[in-house]
């Protein structure tokens, strides 16, 4: 008996994988040609565009603090959705979930040291 690796090697399920591809990247090559084209209607530059974006995400240690801040709690609530979506069930208030944190640990914070 031959041991499984997981693998599939049927010709239609090589097909579909090469077309799951096809979509994954084509998306994201569609929407880089839209974002050129508005930058471009809007009169400006599409690569001094990419260029103040790169700046304002990664010109400082400051902001690259504050881009590594927002990509962890991002991240959380990410793994929180894969284990919700693994367990078979939807969790469609995510962006309620991260606000009523924020509300509550604001108000912690705020109220804290009240005597």
């Amino acid at each position: 008996m031959a041991a499984r690796t997981g693998y599939s090697s049927t010709p239609s399920q090589n097909r579909a994988n090469s077309i799951s591809a096809f979509y994954r990247f084509g998306s994201i090559i569609l929407s880089l040609i839209l974002i050129v084209l508005l930058t471009v209607v809007s009169g400006e530059s599409p690569l001094a565009v990419a260029a103040a974006l790169w700046n304002g995400a990664f010109g400082t240690f400051d902001q690259i603090g504050r881009v590594v801040a927002t990509l962890s709690i991002l991240l959380l609530c990410c793994s929180g959705l894969v284990f919700t979506f693994s367990a078979g069930l939807y969790n469609l208030g995510i962006e309620g979930q991260i606000t009523a944190g924020a509300i509550a640990t604001w108000a912690i914070r705020t109220f804290a040291n009240l005597q």
